[in-house]
């Protein structure tokens, strides 16, 4: 288990170097991710460390697939952390172990991007296929997700 002193070390961090970035021009975002031994992987996690963030420096980079791999619904928490959001990640999740190719995974994928539409997001939403199948074959998976978001994704949107 993750201590609450680890959790707020962490957002002390990652506000102090977003400091000193933004002083330098560069807007910064936090991603959290969903490893077994991560600080930030839990929905307690993200309470402590996105509540903690300083706003005026850091945004939150929501990753779906690290969200429901920590056992929360990826729109819901997005929802919940709307205006904290700057860039965001896509890949799917099974749970067998992680992560699927997109679309046959359980992320909804297209509620996501319906609501992202909605809001006028105007930011990044980058890929990330962490399917097994893309350590073998990263060209194929590259295909596989153009067609799948161009065939099955785009066309779904009102």
């Amino acid at each position: 288990m993750i201590s609450e002193q680890r959790r707020k070390n962490l957002v002390a961090n990652v506000n102090a170097v977003s400091r000193r970035a933004a002083d330098a021009g560069i807007k910064c975002s936090f991603h959290p991710n969903s490893p077994e031994t991560s600080t930030n992987r839990t929905e307690e996690d993200y309470k402590v460390i996105l509540e903690g963030l300083d706003t005026l420096v850091t945004g939150w980079t929501p990753d779906v697939g690290h969200i429901i791999n920590g056992g929360m619904d990826p729109l819901g928490k997005m929802k919940e952390y709307a205006e904290l959001i700057n860039h965001v990640h896509y890949k799917d999740w099974d749970g067998n172990p992680e992560f699927a190719l997109m679309g046959q995974g359980k992320v909804d994928l297209v509620g996501v991007t319906q609501w992202l539409k909605d809001r006028d997001y105007d930011g990044w939403v980058i890929c990330e296929d962490e399917a097994p199948r893309a350590v073998d074959d990263p060209d194929g998976v590259t295909l596989h997700d153009g067609q799948w978001i161009r065939e099955t994704l785009i066309p779904s949107l009102t």
